[in-house]
């Protein structure tokens, strides 16, 4: 197969697996996995950059009700992926594969109602959640790691940080 009928081949494979149920997507610094929500079955599916699937991930607290935004998910440059629980008030944390739930990043109990949008800043270790009705932006500081795996943020309510943060978003798009 040439390479531009295998290009097409892939899309096509794509299409037809992602119609009508994907709401998200995401892509590895690398290129070579592509994160996608279904949100009806309410699952993270990890694909090879070929259209090959390499895990299906269902979880309860991946719960996005009738869908009225789409639900954030993020890569980190080590390759774990965010992904927002709305409906379960959560930041799930899952490993490169999609197969292993690696931590509830945060969680209700550290303010987070209806996450819809996830990113995390490498630079200043620290997590941004935007949520779904809401006009707050929300942003955790990274304590320092336990072990490789463990996760845990500090909330941080200082109005020039939130303000930085909204800035540089600002600025990055604009970027673009």
């Amino acid at each position: 197969m040439g390479e531009s009928t295998m290009q097409k081949w892939v899309i096509h494979k794509l299409i037809t697996f992602l119609v009508c149920t994907v709401t998200s997507c995401a892509v590895s610094a690398d290129g070579e996995r592509i994160y996608v929500v279904n949100w009806k079955q309410r699952q993270l599916v990890t694909l090879t950059r070929d259209g090959n699937v390499v895990s299906t991930r269902k979880n309860r607290a991946l719960r996005w009700g009738n869908l009225v935004v789409l639900p954030g998910l993020h890569v980190m440059d080590s390759g774990q992926v965010l992904i927002c629980g709305m409906e379960s008030h959560t930041i799930l944390q899952v490993d490169r594969d999609g197969q292993q739930r690696m931590a509830a990043v945060v969680t209700e109990e550290d303010g987070v109602h209806w996450p819809i949008s996830v990113y995390y800043r490498k630079n200043k270790e620290s997590l941004i959640v935007g949520m779904k009705d809401n006009d707050n932006i929300m942003l955790f500081d990274k304590e320092p790691l336990i072990e490789e795996l463990s996760w845990s943020f500090n909330k941080q309510k200082t109005l020039k940080k939130i303000l930085t943060i909204i800035f540089m978003l600002f600025v990055t798009i604009a970027t673009f």
